[in-house]
């Protein structure tokens, strides 16, 4: 391979990473909001209304 392709594939697969690593964190990002939310909706929710 000449040098012009091997600089493209370098920053094809770089680009590739890091649009994996920031799907990545966005899907752990949304998993811990959604955890954290369902926790401070129950820990705020009146005790009545567990009953129901």
């Amino acid at each position: 391979m000449n040098p012009t392709t091997t600089r493209a594939i370098r920053i094809a697969n770089k680009i590739h990473t890091t649009i994996e690593v920031l799907y990545l964190m966005c899907g752990v990002a949304a998993m811990m909001s959604l955890y954290s939310g369902e926790k401070i909706y129950f820990a705020l929710r009146p005790a009545t209304s567990q009953r129901m």
